[in-house]
């Protein structure tokens, strides 16, 4: 997803859910947690973005920050597949 798509996405979501404790976003993202690992899925995006652009490494918490979320809780899981972070978080 691009920056811009994103900060849309995001803007949208925060336009439409109310604020307090019942309303929660949550994100999966694609998490590589050492250094070769974000490296060489980085890599991969580049070469080849119809094919691996979706496993860009991708914490997204400051973009969160930034369109008035305050995450509340985060996950690793690497469970069988691509390791992801999953977010969740409130208006703030």
């Amino acid at each position: 997803m691009s920056d811009l798509l994103a900060a849309v996405v995001l803007r949208e979501a925060h336009r439409l859910l109310a604020p307090g404790p019942a309303s929660r976003l949550v994100l999966v993202t694609v998490w590589a947690r050492g250094r070769a690992l974000r490296r060489a899925l980085g890599t991969a995006a580049r070469a080849r973005p119809a094919a691996w652009g979706g496993l860009t490494p991708l914490d997204p918490t400051p973009d969160l920050l930034h369109a008035g979320f305050a995450p509340t809780r985060g996950v690793q899981l690497a469970r069988g597949g691509y390791p992801s972070l999953v977010l969740r978080a409130r208006r703030a």
